[in-house]
């Protein structure tokens, strides 16, 4: 416990270091809340199609947006979020192929919560207005909060099985306008994560009975998720008008 608050207060600092050091203007911040919906699998040695399929999540923090000095394209965005991601496993088994038994639908998930820090360049794709695509790209750290796995007729916490950071990468594409008096923007993400998250993490599943892949242990696996976020700034409008 006292290594993970370590981990996660490193990175606190990074990010307060990093704002500190640009020479950023009051009324170039925006600042507001987050939401987000997220759809994600695992990457990595699986013995079956199966073990490989989109689980759904969501995630809901705040950001932080500001333009840097004598620049009207570049900008930086910076999360904190609360995410759920992990993986989702379906299996047809049937108890002898030879005489045709029903098949029988077996499933499982990954529940893996993370506190999750991106840290985000945008290019805007215009100079100015209330209407401003952009694409966007940086690294994102990840630090674990919590991890279930999520059997037919129970649930264990795998949490001490998968490492408890997590680093990747994160582009994406979104858009950013003026609403009821509010700056809102929207994009569309994937996060590619560059962590093999465990080496000993065990299917445990059956997916047949002849026991060929019973207690699968998945080997170097690494999280991806794709996502859609939507974000609301706080700040006063003419303070942040023309972005």
């Amino acid at each position: 416990m006292k290594a993970l608050l370590s981990g996660k207060f490193s990175i606190v600092v990074f990010t307060i270091c990093l704002l500190s050091s640009l020479d950023i203007q009051a009324q170039k911040i925006g600042f507001g809340p987050k939401l987000g919906a997220n759809a994600s699998f695992f990457r990595g040695e699986m013995a079956l199609p199966g073990m490989r399929g989109l689980k759904p999540g969501f995630s809901i923090g705040a950001y932080m947006s500001m333009k840097f000095p004598k620049q009207r394209k570049w900008q930086l965005e910076i999360d904190m979020m609360y995410s759920t991601r992990g993986n989702r496993s379906k299996f047809y088994n049937t108890l002898n192929d030879d005489i045709n038994d029903d098949v029988v639908e077996k499933e499982l998930k990954y529940n893996i919560q993370y506190l999750e820090i991106p840290i985000l360049f945008r290019y805007m794709l215009n100079r100015g207005g209330v209407s401003r695509p952009y694409f966007l790209f940086g690294p994102t750290y990840s630090g674990i909060l919590g991890a279930k796995l999520i059997q037919p007729n129970k649930t264990l916490d795998v949490r001490s099985s998968i490492k408890r950071d997590d680093f990747g990468l994160t582009v994406g594409w979104g858009i950013t306008g003026f609403l009821i008096n509010h700056w809102y923007h929207i994009d569309l993400r994937y996060y590619h994560g560059f962590i093999n998250l465990s080496d000993n993490l065990t299917n445990a599943m059956e997916p047949f009975v002849d026991g060929k892949y019973k207690g699968q242990v998945i080997t170097n696996f690494y999280n991806s998720t794709l996502s859609i976020t939507v974000g609301m700034s706080l700040e006063r409008p003419e303070q942040y008008f023309l972005k």
